[in-house]
């Protein structure tokens, strides 16, 4: 089963940055970049399905230790940004 999942990872961090490239192009000017937006709504939407489900991989991947210390960590800066809004 982890070979699986590292199998769709590394397929889908190979698919993630030739989007990226695509939509990383530079653009001339604002209004390049919002007809670009206009015409690739589909990219846009693939890359971030794509990046939703690596992040899913990796997340399983993870050890309970990884998972223990990065859900530690969200929760302090949680609660950082939460005394900081006080």
């Amino acid at each position: 089963m982890m070979e699986d999942f590292k199998s769709e990872l590394e397929i889908l961090r190979a698919k993630e940055i030739e989007l990226k490239k695509v939509f990383y192009k530079s653009f001339s000017s604002e209004d390049e970049f919002e007809l670009f937006v206009e015409q690739n709504k589909n990219l846009i939407s693939e890359l971030k399905s794509i990046k939703s489900k690596i992040k899913e991989i990796e997340w399983h991947l993870k050890s309970d230790d990884e998972k223990k210390t990065h859900l530690k960590y969200l929760k302090d800066l949680k609660n950082k940004f939460k005394d900081e809004n006080l």
